[in-house]
């Protein structure tokens, strides 16, 4: 039996009084002594090993760990894997070396009764004042934290009633700032001082929730372990083993082990298993990795002959680093595709994404509460799994007609312009140049005849005797494209995104030439059993083999269910792959944050289908996401090349443009998305947002006014822009008017806070100013931008040291800023004349004074 509470101890102790007991026992400052219990009382132990007696404190007791079969401590433990039926069962599937090695050592370490507990000493609290309370008037609560933290630093105050007062102390600041994750981490420590482990652990616990801090995880972990919650100890240190990059002498993954295999959580295991071979670049991992696999499943035989054929073929492998884990991987699908595993929901709820990914956020202090990056040099955001045209058809009311008059350039010099006519209706339209995409042969003056698609509204042209002016031309080689692309998918017999496809055409040409055969042969090519599942689809249905997730998360996808649907797709192989599985596969490692394996993923599906202008899309979407602004232009360029209706496509195409300075490209790109979707809102909230930006605010302002009165007058994002607008002219009461408004509706965004607290401090009202810039760096420590509007608002309000500060802080987070580094520098020479002032005003102190005598 092994613990920690002193109690427990003597509880052990006199239990087992007529017995000879072996006793380990680890002491604070880490040492260990062991021996078998000589005498005992209420304050002290005294063990006996060999000719040396040893009186030990109870006190000072961290850990212990009893025997109570001195035969079990007498037998060397080299010994112990003697048994013969051990023997045989590893003998008789001729496991080979190295793996069997790492099987000896895990087994060795489960029946030795081992624990990472005795190796494992829990973080200290952090004494260092937050800025949440460094910076507020709250007195009272700054004054709790002094106390307390001058109090548990003190070496003699150890006694379990004066720590929980201490921590019912501090439980007062939780109660009053529940979000920061600093206090709950702090409580944490102080319950584990009281030996309070439940309470203790939940407070490690809730830590990681609000931080995915990974000294609160390791504290969790030591505190489950004391009190003895195996299942919280086996779901933590999946947590804290996801994606690790070495397990060679790594005790947890002993642990972790034993304890899956005790409790049959194999989905688990797989599942970080998994996560560990994306990261690993040596040999001696992945042998490490293979024997732990026979260990944890040797009890499932139906595994015996693949271990056998596995491990045979990585010993021929040898150090082929990328095939050998090409065959552990396929070992791993076949696991996942028997049904011998249940799925750990809270693991699961974790793994889809509802903490943020520890990798990231191995090293980070909680003192910094690490959410998701906020990119505050543009104004809005796309949620990519809101994007159905990333999933399914999507098409807009474009007609087809022909252009059979173009005139390069007017009399006048001005643009040039055309006619086209509407192959139904034969109405005539008119259009300028720059509606035109794709179509630059269009450059003398000719009769010709050009099939387009194109879009149309009633004309306000006075010198034009048609009735309709193009707003959009493209060219119907896109038809092509998307026929093309077709075609690909069903080469890779997957006729459902095939089909998708034609719809597509269809909706934009429905005499398409052999459209409809060809439809009608796709569709009784479609999986039956496919078609069968989505008729009695259920959500608590529970796949037990690949053709049964690919069933259950094309129905999720059929549902618009696209982010869960995506979160599954760890769950299909990859190898051999649709292009369309690839591309999804790819989504989902831009869910879990893995860029570099997004990237490699969806260029494998471009690679497969050169059509497939979603993949590019999505690409494009991940360089975005990693502020590659010119791979992602390049890569929305070429989606837009093949589909140039693309509305979402075009937005992000003229974000990136803004973001590279390319503002004049940038509001093209967004008329042309706002030509094809006239009713989208947020599209037009951008493009007055860049208009902000070009410092063309009236313009800016109409459109902003014409949103609030016509369209949605509680749009969060364009209340923001009116503030924005507003406050570029120096109209900052209106201007905080619309930030608040904004706030009402979406509290948590920080872009409105950080704009918010510059204006309050424009109006003079500093302490609010900071308050709301610091609530800013709370939600998001790591914001470059926050850093930067605390340090100028310092500035304005005179605390240059502190502005100083502020400004190294934002270069520090992104560095090569010149706004801020020409900030930096005018409060540098701010603080220079301060000083050069103090020293002439000393300099005629002093003279003063000697004149004076």
């Amino acid at each position: 039996m092994w613990g920690n509470n002193v109690l427990n101890i003597k509880k052990e102790l006199i239990s087992n009084i007529e017995k000879e007991l072996y006793v380990k026992v680890f002491l604070n400052e880490g040492v260990m002594v062991e021996g078998y219990v000589s005498n005992f009382d209420d304050d002290m132990i005294l063990l006996k090993n060999k000719n040396v007696i040893s009186g030990i404190s109870l006190s000072s007791i961290h850990s212990w760990q009893v025997y109570n079969d001195k035969e079990q401590k007498n037998t060397p433990l080299k010994e112990t894997i003697s048994d013969e039926g051990q023997k045989e069962n590893y003998n008789k599937i001729k496991l080979q070396e190295p793996f069997i090695d790492t099987y000896k050592k895990l087994y060795l370490f489960k029946e030795s009764n081992d624990s990472i507990l005795f190796r494992m000493n829990p973080y200290e609290p952090i004494s260092k004042v937050p800025d949440f309370l460094k910076n507020n008037d709250d007195s009272c609560s700054r004054s709790i934290w002094d106390r307390v933290l001058a109090k548990i630093n003190i070496p003699n105050v150890h006694k379990d009633k004066e720590i929980e007062q201490l921590s019912n102390e501090f439980a007062t600041l939780l109660k009053k700032y529940p979000s920061q994750s600093i206090l709950e981490y702090n409580l944490g420590c102080l319950k584990l001082k009281s030996s309070n482990y439940p309470s203790a652990a939940n407070h490690f616990d809730n830590t990681h929730i609000l931080s995915s801090d990974r000294k609160s995880l390791y504290n969790s972990i030591y505190a489950h372990l004391q009190a003895g919650n195996k299942e919280m100890v086996t779901l933590n240190l999946a947590k804290y083993l996801y994606a690790e990059t070495n397990l060679i002498d790594n005790k947890f993954w002993f642990e972790f082990s034993c304890l899956c295999k005790e409790s049959k959580e194999y989905w688990m295991y797989t599942s970080v298993v998994d996560s560990i071979l994306n990261h690993i670049e040596d040999i001696e991992n992945i042998n490490l990795i293979f024997g732990s696999l026979f260990f944890v499943y040797e009890d499932v035989s139906i595994l015996q002959n693949k271990f056998q054929e596995n491990g045979e073929e990585i010993k021929v492998l040898n150090k082929d680093m990328e095939s050998t884990i090409a065959v552990i991987q396929s070992f791993l699908d076949d696991v996942q595709a028997m049904d011998i595993w249940i799925k750990n929901d809270n693991f699961n709820i974790w793994m889809m994404g509802e903490s943020t990914d520890l990798r990231s956020a191995k090293d980070t202090d909680i003192t910094q509460n690490n959410d998701s990056s906020i990119n505050l040099d543009y104004d809005w955001e796309y949620d990519v799994f809101r994007l159905k045209s990333l999933f399914n058809e999507f098409h807009y009311n474009f007609n087809r007609g022909s252009i059979y008059r173009c005139i390069p350039v007017s009399p006048d010099n001005k643009l040039g312009y055309g006619f086209l006519r509407d192959d139904s209706t034969m109405n005539e339209v008119h259009f300028f140049y720059d509606k035109v995409i794709g179509l630059q042969y269009l450059t003398t003056t000719v009769e010709i005849n050009v099939p387009v698609l194109y879009m149309a509204v009633p004309t306000n042209e006075k010198n034009t005797s048609v009735d309709l002016s193009a707003t959009i031309i493209i060219p119907i080689e896109t038809l092509d494209n998307i026929w093309e692309s077709a075609f690909l998918f069903a080469k890779e017999k997957d006729y459902e995104s095939a089909l998708n496809e034609l719809n597509t055409i269809l909706k934009y040409h429905p005499e398409y030439p052999g459209i409809n055969d060809r439809k009608k042969k796709w569709e009784k090519l479609l999986d039956k059993n496919e078609c069968r599942f989505k008729r009695n689809f259920n959500l608590n249905f529970k796949p037990k083999n690949e053709q049964d997730w690919t069933c259950y998360i094309n129905t999720l996808f059929d549902e618009k269910l696209y982010s869960e649907a995506i979160s599954y797709y760890d769950k299909i192989s990859a190898t051999p792959a649709k292009s369309s599985y690839l591309f999804r596969i790819g989504l989902h490692h831009y869910q879990k944050k893995d860029f570099n394996a997004a990237i490699s993923f969806l260029t494998k599906a471009i690679d497969k289908n050169h059509f497939y202008y979603n993949a590019y899309f999505a690409r494009g979407l991940v360089y975005f996401k990693i502020e590659k602004y010119h791979e992602a232009l390049s890569d929305f360029a070429r989606a837009l090349d093949l589909r140039p209706d693309h509305k979402d496509v075009w937005v992000h195409y003229a974000l990136s443009q803004q973001l590279v300075g390319k503002y004049d490209h940038a509001l093209n790109s967004y008329e042309k998305a706002q030509a094809i979707d006239s009713t989208d809102w947020n599209v037009r909230s951008l493009k007055a947002g860049l208009y902000i930006k070009m410092n063309k605010i009236s313009e800016a302002l109409k459109i902003i006014d014409d949103i609030l009165e016509n369209g949605d007058p509680e749009n969060p994002e364009t209340l923001f822009s009116k503030g924005y607008a507003l406050q570029k002219i120096k109209k900052y009461d209106e201007a905080l008017f619309y930030f608040e408004k904004s706030l009402e509706i979406k509290p948590s965004n920080i872009k409105v806070i950080t704009k918010k607290a510059y204006t309050l401090a424009r109006l003079n009202r500093f302490d609010e100013a900071l308050y709301e810039i610091d609530h800013a760096i709370n939600m998001n420590h790591f914001n470059s931008r926050s850093w930067y509007y605390r340090g100028v608002i310092n500035y304005f309000a005179g605390n240059f040291k502190t502005a100083k500060n502020d400004f190294e802080e934002s270069l520090k987070l992104k560095p090569n800023v010149s706004r801020v580094e020409s900030c930096l520098d005018k409060t540098k020479l701010e603080l220079k004349s301060i000083n050069d002032d103090e020293n002439i005003k000393e300099l005629v102190k002093n003279c003063s004074d000697k004149w004076s005598l």
